[in-house]
């Protein structure tokens, strides 16, 4: 078992927080997500049996649960994972693989840059991170926030008080209802998160707020993203600036050109992992490194290529 602590995600910290529940702790809900109140509630579990009060649940706290009634998830080894695989479509010359229990689609692309989001993406004198053609045109801005809240509107320019004065507010499809739809917060910062693009924000039972990890073949380098906006229907193998830059190199991250059109990047994306919401990249992080503990190993070899 691995030991649970903030910051960690997955069925075993739901496992975990039910078992405080039902001992009377108050973990919150039995969500996945191990934060500040699971972290609390294990502490005052701890110190209850005389553990060392540390709020991480290892090899002393597990044993001690279990003596008290706790049954962790079996681990991998204990039943045979299923490591088949499908093809579900194709898009652009690029096979679209499942995993045969539906956890993972994965398939092997080029990249290209997505700047939506960026808070200086677009700019009205053409002077943005992207051409400002790739935001849309009188009448039709679709990637831009207007006046009327519709493509035909005007697009909105940042105050002073905005991240990025001047600048039009550029939106991805991925959105965080807390701010204003006039609020360039509310939408995913391609410079700073690690997102990843799907045709019409959905392929093969994943969808907008799922996890991913990409590997880049060559380099063996990985980043950890979410998907955080919705593209052409025929078009496969696009992601943020952030993405790119920490894949293909500083230079590579650039939406007029940068990425590459060599398929040596894998794309995994877990299916129906996320809940609809923008995530830090911290959180990212952790939530990808919990749905990696989910797979076994053959799973891995299978995704990963």
């Amino acid at each position: 078992m691995r030991p649970l602590k903030l910051n960690c995600y997955g069925d075993d910290v739901a496992k975990w927080q039910q078992f405080l529940i039902d001992a009377g702790f108050k973990p919150g809900t039995a969500d996945g997500s191990f934060g500040p109140a699971t972290e609390a509630a294990t502490i005052a579990f701890q110190k209850k049996r005389g553990l060392t009060a540390d709020g991480v649940v290892g090899n002393e706290t597990f044993g001690k649960a279990m003596t008290l009634g706790f049954k962790p998830l079996p681990e991998h080894d204990d039943e045979p994972a299923d490591t088949s695989t499908s093809v579900v479509t194709t898009i652009a010359g690029v096979k679209v693989n499942k995993l045969g229990d539906g956890s993972a689609v994965f398939y092997t692309a080029g990249m290209m840059i997505d700047a939506d989001g960026a808070y200086r993406a677009y700019h009205p004198g053409n002077k943005g991170l992207d051409y400002l053609a790739n935001g849309g045109k009188p009448g039709n801005w679709w990637a831009l926030v207007t006046d009327n809240g519709r493509p035909s509107g005007e697009p909105i320019v940042q105050g002073p008080n905005d991240p990025a004065p001047g600048f039009y507010i550029s939106t991805t499809s991925l959105e965080d209802a807390n701010f204003n739809r006039k609020d360039p917060r509310r939408y995913v910062d391609s410079e700073t998160i690690p997102y990843i693009v799907l045709p019409g924000g959905k392929l093969g039972g994943a969808k907008l707020g799922d996890l991913a990890l990409l590997i880049n073949l060559e380099t063996k380098t990985q980043v950890k993203a979410i998907v955080a906006d919705a593209g052409p229907p025929k078009k496969l193998g696009e992601a943020s600036i952030a993405t790119a830059a920490a894949l293909l190199g500083p230079g590579k991250g650039n939406p007029k050109n940068g990425g590459t059109e060599r398929k040596i990047i894998r794309y995994i994306v877990f299916s129906g992992s996320g809940d609809g919401r923008p995530k830090t990249a911290v959180e990212i992080v952790a939530r990808v490194d919990g749905l990696l503990h989910a797979l076994s190993k053959e799973q891995v070899i299978a995704v990963c290529g």
